[in-house]
């Protein structure tokens, strides 16, 4: 199956966030939504648009080729989630699945991806691809986490690279390869004995999240035994997590986040 959906976010005349453009097709769902919990940035923020990615068909399966395209106009704020976790399939073939997203953020904008876990079922093999534009004054918060298989599950294969650029340059660019035939996934320099791994990227232009004292110049710190706050620039950082489930995983997050001050803490 190949499947795309676009999203596009503007800013109208009047200062209210107007979704110009929502297609869907098969697998890639789009609806507009309210407020899901917690989101930084756009917490209590009635005017910010919110949509919810959901899943028409079962999988991704083998050989499926799907696409997203995000757009956030200047000055516009989006916060994009899922509704539920998605689950990487094998297929009949053997061939790999994609999933690819491309994202551009415009001038003053504020985009929040917070999307469910991707479960790497056995036999699966999964590729995911973020690209992110970003402006020079664009915000963002995004958020990844993989699961290796099914309870009492052995996983599947599956690789994501995550890349950000600003302004042309290159802010930020990590591949994962975890479960299946790629080696040295579960030793204690990747995953070790973890069955979930998180990575939130934040963005906040004019901040100094990211900035750690004179003597070390980035921001670097534990937070617990499976979670550390690394910073990329003086105002970005990436928070990576292990842990049992993407429960643990989201506990920890959450009080890195807070470690970050306003607006992240939750309340």
């Amino acid at each position: 199956m190949s499947a795309s959906a676009a999203l596009t976010c503007e800013l109208d005349g009047r200062g209210t966030n107007r979704l110009s453009r929502m297609r869907s097709e098969g697998q890639l769902v789009l609806r507009p939504t309210h407020a899901k919990g917690f989101e930084p940035w756009a917490h209590h923020q009635a005017g910010v648009a919110r949509v919810s990615l959901s899943a028409g068909t079962a999988g991704p399966l083998g050989g499926d080729r799907l696409h997203l395209e995000v757009v956030i106009g200047d000055g516009a704020s989006l916060v994009l989630n899922e509704i539920s976790a998605t689950l990487a399939l094998p297929g009949t073939t053997g061939d790999r699945s994609l999933m690819s997203i491309d994202v551009q953020v415009g001038e003053g904008a504020s985009f929040i991806w917070l999307p469910e876990p991707v479960i790497a079922a056995r036999g699966c093999d999964h590729r995911q691809e973020v690209r992110v534009r970003l402006a020079r004054s664009a915000r963002v918060l995004l958020r990844e986490e993989l699961i290796m298989g099914r309870h009492g599950e052995r996983p599947g294969a599956i690789a994501q690279r995550v890349r950000v650029t600003r302004g042309g340059g290159v802010l930020y660019d990590q591949e994962l390869r975890l479960g299946g035939r790629h080696i040295g996934w579960n030793t204690p320099a990747v995953a070790g004995s973890a069955k979930c791994v998180g990575s939130t990227l934040v963005v906040d232009p004019g901040s100094a999240i990211g900035a750690g004292s004179a003597a070390l110049g980035a921001r670097s710190e534990i937070v617990d035994d499976s979670t550390v706050i690394m910073g990329i620039a003086p105002d970005t950082v990436q928070i990576s997590s292990v842990g049992e489930d993407n429960l643990a995983v989201g506990r920890s997050t959450v009080n890195a986040l807070k470690s970050l001050g306003p607006p992240w803490a939750q309340s």
